[in-house]
């Protein structure tokens, strides 16, 4: 399963608004990307 989001899960189990049994089981591989925004076009 590959999940994506543009929210920090990690504070949206601190508020209350994602529970945390299911950020367990995604958590197993974290890849950060830049945002295409950033990247330059050439």
């Amino acid at each position: 399963m590959i999940a994506a989001t543009h929210q920090a899960l990690t504070d949206g189990i601190q508020v209350g608004t994602f529970r945390a049994d299911p950020s367990y089981r995604l958590n197993i591989l974290n890849i950060a990307l830049p945002p295409l925004r950033s990247a330059r076009a050439t």
